[in-house]
């Protein structure tokens, strides 16, 4: 029988490093959803330049499991892409929208909340948007269904479970202090616990010395 070549990942192998100095081994953590992938690299993307500047360690391990993440996310916005047929619907969304919007008074841009993924329609002219929005809907009805077919399939395909990828951890103590509990949350599968050599925090100063 022919000798067993050991795979780094295997139980008896030496840890996995990532070409730095003092790199931690890489984390496996068995099945997750690809809505848990999604949510995490959501996360990633907002924090991305947060705390970068601090330590070099933080930013290389946000950017390594942004790296990660990529293939899959790509391959999830390619499955959600609406069809042809609905994105001539979508223009004309879109139009509506903008001439429907309340304006910026110093620019008569129309104005948007919800960073900037929808438009501010005037209050005034509430009933008539609705209208023209319905009989829009109707004018593309078998291109809208079509797409909302596509994005209920998606919604069932993103809690399927699939193999977790290979995390590249990041040591809790590297985090920026303002980071948030939902944060901390959605990106456990990713955060290991503070190195040993952390910093701890300062003892307070004597009472004598404090300031009031």
């Amino acid at each position: 029988m022919s000798k067993r070549t050991r795979h780094p990942q295997s139980p008896d192998a030496p840890p996995v490093t990532l070409g730095v100095p003092d790199a931690p081994p890489i984390l496996q953590m068995g099945t997750m959803t690809r809505r848990q992938l999604l949510e995490i690299w959501q996360t990633l993307d907002k924090i991305v330049d947060k705390g970068s500047d601090k330590d070099i360690r933080y930013a290389y391990g946000i950017a390594k499991n942004r790296g990660v993440l990529r293939p899959e996310i790509e391959a999830l916005e390619e499955a959600r892409k609406p069809p042809e047929s609905y994105e001539a619907f979508e223009r004309e969304r879109l139009d509506l929208c903008r001439n429907y919007a309340k304006r910026n008074p110093e620019t008569g841009e129309p104005l948007t909340y919800d960073e900037g993924k929808r438009f501010a329609i005037d209050p005034a002219k509430q009933e008539e948007f609705e209208a023209h929005a319905k009989k829009l809907r109707e004018k593309h009805q078998e291109a809208v269904g079509e797409y909302e077919g596509i994005l209920k399939d998606f919604e069932e395909f993103l809690d399927e479970e699939v193999t977790a990828p290979a995390w590249h951890p990041v040591a809790l103590d590297l985090f920026p202090a303002d980071t948030t509990p939902r944060t901390l949350e959605t990106l456990a599968p990713i955060i290991r616990p503070p190195r040993d050599d952390a910093p701890s925090s300062p003892p307070p100063p004597p009472s004598h010395i404090r300031r009031r």
